[in-house]
């Protein structure tokens, strides 16, 4: 419409263009006529009156018509305007359709547009929880400023406090002379027995008798093949054999137990608080002595009897028996709890002098822990060598 608006304006202008050029044409044929008719005789003078009327009227008409040129031109400029801006309207109008479509391809689905909506409740819920923590906030502001006043008040004081008493404390005091020793004289020990013992040489001798079952269990590795058996009964189950080759010197540290307890009880003179705990503990200790060092020896061979005996050594310094093992090295106090030996010596001492508040149980438990561990250990791992039954002989060359 504003196109043919626009066609039909600039036609509308031509012909007012030529409806002025013909009032023009007019206004001179009329003036022609005026002046031509006013030499006509009688009625010349009313045509050129009327022609000079005509005149007027056209000059007005051509002055009318020129306006109206004038205005149909600015209208015709209007519509030309007009007609572009329909044109970029509409261009406009189609871009804005394609951004329509193209912000419903690009909007979320439902789903988002729901979680962004239980978003927006969460964070208004939240900015009303941090509102009110700001509230909190200034109120414990507040109370903090009141706080750090008083305090400001009290080091005042405090500073007055000082500065008085450094002012009473005369430059010189007349202070006495304290002797140590009579200082000394003041203070009472008292020494509390826990368990009572009659002597040294029986206190040390709960750490020593377990060192000599340790060193009777290695002397058995000279006397015996703990890793050699006969061919005929090299086939036999692993515990078989391993029970069979600890009953003699099984039995040999348990006789090495009973003289033990007849020379403390009968040489030494030592009383025991609980002599048949004390040999439940021997007995118990002599046997799984003896499993270490056959364990020793079946794994490494002969080089098991030393490292029995280097075993002897580090567990005495790791057990306590010489030295409190709080004045031992770390590396000692670390394998304090985890040596059989350890157990031995409390349990010896607890049953000799009732010594640990009476936990014989409780040590001995846990010396039980070593067998449970060990046997098993030692009778499925290791080397059994089998040699021919007239070659199996004793392990100590005794001279005829």
């Amino acid at each position: 419409g504003a196109i043919s608006l626009a066609q039909g304006q600039q036609q509308l202008n031509e012909g007012l263009n030529r409806l002025d050029l013909g009032a023009g044409q007019l206004t001179e044929g009329v003036r022609e006529l005026k002046t031509r008719s006013a030499k006509i005789p009688i009625w010349g003078g009313q045509v050129s009156e009327g022609a000079g009327k005509i005149e007027d009227g056209a000059v007005k008409l051509g002055d009318g018509l020129h306006a109206a040129a004038q205005g149909s031109a600015r209208l015709r400029e209007g519509s030309e305007q007009l007609k572009n801006g329909v044109v970029r309207l509409s261009d406009g109008m189609q871009k804005l359709g394609a951004g329509i479509h193209l912000m419903h391809d690009k909007m979320p689905p439902e789903q988002r547009l729901q979680q962004f909506d239980t978003g927006m409740n969460r964070m208004r819920e939240g900015t009303g929880q941090l509102s009110g923590g700001l509230n909190q906030l200034d109120q414990g502001s507040k109370q903090l400023a009141e706080g750090l006043v008083k305090l400001e008040a009290g080091s005042q004081a405090l500073a007055q406090g000082l500065q008085q008493l450094d002012d009473s404390i005369p430059a010189k005091l007349d202070v006495p002379h304290i002797d140590a020793e009579g200082f000394s004289a003041t203070v009472n020990t008292r020494v509390e027995v826990a368990a009572p013992v009659a002597n040294n040489g029986t206190a040390f001798g709960a750490n020593f008798i377990p060192l000599s079952l340790w060193v009777g269990a290695v002397m058995t590795a000279f006397l015996f093949h703990y890793r050699k058996v006969p061919l005929s009964v090299h086939g036999r189950s692993p515990w078989g054999k391993a029970v069979g080759k600890m009953l003699i010197p099984s039995g040999i540290v348990l006789g090495q137990v009973t003289i033990m307890i007849l020379t403390i009880s009968l040489v030494l003179g030592v009383t025991v608080s609980h002599p048949f705990l004390l040999t439940i503990t021997l007995v118990t200790s002599s046997i799984i002595f003896v499993s270490i060092v056959m364990a020793l020896v079946r794994w490494l061979g002969d080089t098991g009897k030393v490292i029995a005996v280097l075993f002897l050594i580090l567990q005495l310094s790791s057990s306590g028996a010489i030295v409190p093992i709080q004045l031992s090295g770390e590396v000692f106090q670390w394998l304090h709890p985890y040596l059989p030996f350890t157990w031995v010596v409390k349990a010896t001492k607890a049953a000799m002098f009732d010594a640990y508040e009476g936990l014989w149980l409780v040590f001995y438990g846990k010396l039980l822990l070593t067998p449970l561990i060990l046997w098993p250990i030692a009778t499925y791992t290791g080397r059994w060598i089998g040699v021919p039954d007239a070659d199996y002989l004793p392990a100590l060359d005794v001279a005829e």
